[in-house]
């Protein structure tokens, strides 16, 4: 509150894009895209299935998760989980660092003590 932190300041395009690497990242739900989609849609993002095929294209999937995959998410838990998911991520380029998030610091920032 006292930042003037609001929602509409941390859901920007480059947020939403580092949401598509990640989730891409994790091959999350297929049902990722029909709500991130949604969510930017409220906040005034235009964001849509091409943006999904055109930023998420390159990324590698990095985690092999029952019920598809070998490891439980436990064990992705126990292995550092989405923080070092991110942190690969932004080593390898694919996510935009500068982005702020709710704790008011940057992606970047918030990745620095992660495994």
């Amino acid at each position: 509150v006292r930042e003037d932190l609001t929602p509409r300041k941390i859901m920007t395009r480059h947020a939403f894009e580092n949401a598509i690497v990640v989730a891409s990242a994790i091959a999350a739900s297929t049902n990722a895209p029909i709500h991130v989609n949604a969510i930017a849609r409220h906040v005034g993002v235009d964001l849509s299935n091409e943006d999904w095929q055109r930023v998420g294209r390159d990324i590698p999937v990095l985690v092999n998760l029952a019920p598809a995959g070998e490891f439980l998410g436990e064990d992705f838990h126990r292995a550092g989980g989405v923080p070092t998911v991110m942190r690969s991520l932004l080593a390898a380029g694919h996510l935009h660092g500068d982005a702020v998030t709710v704790s008011g610091r940057t992606v970047a920032a918030n990745l620095e003590d992660a495994p």
